[in-house]
């Protein structure tokens, strides 16, 4: 049981200890590639026993171990470089890591020469590319405001149509100024016909007013005079008007008949 809250105490001390990466430089103009490590202020180192090792913390690359220290000597607020190998200049990951843990890591896709990526801000802010600060506080960027661009409207371009004519056109029919127009042979029957009926109007126009003429030659008859001439009796028109009411009389009861 005792060593059951021994062992207990002393991971509980060692996930207080806090580590992390503040800048590296993986591709450096001359010398070594290298690590610059803090030790934040919160962190506390375990209290070893004398037969006890002290802790041993691991920086890797995509592949394999690049480098190692051991935190014996460590005190919280500590800035310290690490010499590491094999990083590449194309891209790679660098991972710190304290036994099977990963404590803090980051994948960088290029990297330029005699520069480093570096925190910004210091010890808790995104990597980004720097210039090389090992051993002290990492540069803030400067901020460079650059002016939008005014828009310039193009105009479009201007399209020029060059008709060239290789051979001579052939004239499907020429049209003198003073003639009339082509017409085709349905208009041609139309017309015809619309002419031959302004004749036959024009005929029986004529022959009507010749006919109207001789009427006016005629001389004049005397009706009056015809009329006193002849001499009707009186009992014959009393019987064409009495006829003529019986037809008038009948003709009205057949009306009322067909009507009932």
């Amino acid at each position: 049981m005792l060593w059951f809250i021994l062992l207990f105490l002393i991971s509980t001390t060692k996930a207080q200890a806090q580590i992390i990466i503040n800048e590296f430089e993986p591709n450096p103009n001359s010398g070594s590639e290298w690590v610059e490590l803090y030790v934040l202020p919160e962190t506390i180192f375990p209290t070893l026993a004398p037969s006890q090792e002290p802790e041993k913390w691991q920086i890797f690359d995509a592949k394999s171990e690049i480098g190692s220290f051991i935190s014996e000597n460590l005190l919280p607020g500590d800035l310290f470089l690490i010499e590491v190998k094999d990083l590449n200049n194309s891209g790679d990951s660098i991972e710190l890591r304290l036994g099977p843990a990963v404590i803090d890591s980051f994948t960088y896709e290029k990297s330029n020469k005699e520069q480093t990526w570096a925190r910004v801000p210091n010890f808790s802010g995104e990597f980004f590319l720097s210039d090389p600060s090992p051993n002290q506080l990492n540069p803030e960027p400067s901020l460079t405001v650059t002016p939008t661009p005014t828009k310039t409207p193009t105009q479009p371009p201007t399209t020029t149509c060059t008709t060239i004519i290789t051979n001579e056109p052939k004239i499907l029919q020429k049209i003198s100024p003073t003639s009339d127009p082509p017409v085709d042979q349905k208009t041609k029957s139309i017309q015809k016909k619309h002419l031959n009926l302004q004749q036959k109007l024009q005929e029986n126009f004529q022959q009507q007013t010749r006919h109207y003429s001789s009427i006016s030659a005629r001389p004049k008859k005397n009706f009056k005079a015809n009329f006193q001439q002849k001499q009707y009796s009186k009992p014959a028109i009393f019987s064409v008007i009495i006829g003529g009411m019986m037809w008038l009389t009948a003709a009205y009861l057949l009306y009322e008949k067909n009507k009932t």
